[in-house]
Formats: C-alpha cells, structure tokens, sequence
C-alpha cells in the first residue's frame, strides 16, 4: 500500500492525508498490545517513504476504533517523527483540522 500512496500521479511527498474508516470496523485482532509492537518500526518506514511534517486525520465510525487509533496517535508522539495524527468521529471536523474546505470534492482513484 505504501508504494501504492507514493507513486500515485497526484502524491506530494510531505501531503497531508485523511484516512476515511467510517463505513469499515477495525479487526477484533488490533489490540492496544500490537499496536504499541509495532508503531516504532512502522512510523519510521512511514515517515521515510511519505515524508514528514504532515498531518494524519483518521476517521472512524465506532467508541473502540477510536480508542485504538488515539492510542495510535499517542504512541507515535514519542517518535519524534514530526507526524501529527488525530482521531474523528465526524469526517467535517477532520477536514477542518487539515486545513480542507468542506465543500471540497476529494476525487477518489477508481
């Protein structure tokens, strides 16, 4: 997926990003544990292929994806990657935060 995102024609390495989960349900499997395992290793790949100094919104639709993401979000503060994450319930709020007009079409690859 990371090659996807990087070599797609409209990516701007450093762009922020709005990941849209509201109409899907993390796997029972994603616990607090497994994402602390693997949220160093992970972020670092991350920020080396996208870039850094970027805002991550994620958008999710129940109260435990929103846990697990805000723990997420607070794991990778302590990477010191200039990556901001946040949590939303609410798809207008997360297009606030980054800076996106709400009348924005976001065109989405076929």
């Amino acid at each position: 997926m990371l090659s996807e995102i990087s070599n797609a024609p409209n990516y701007v390495r450093g762009m922020s990003m709005l990941r849209d989960l509201s109409s899907a349900t993390l796997s029972q499997s994603i616990t607090k544990e497994k994402i602390q395992a693997g949220t160093r290793e992970n972020a670092t790949i991350v920020s080396n292929v996208l870039g850094d100094r970027r805002n991550i919104a994620w958008v999710v639709s129940n109260a435990r994806d929103f846990k697990l993401i805000h723990q997420l979000c607070v794991f990778t503060r302590l990477n010191h990657n200039n990556v901001e994450r946040q949590p939303f319930r609410k798809i207008g709020n997360a297009l606030e935060w980054l800076g996106i007009p709400k009348d924005y079409e976001i065109k989405y690859p076929d």
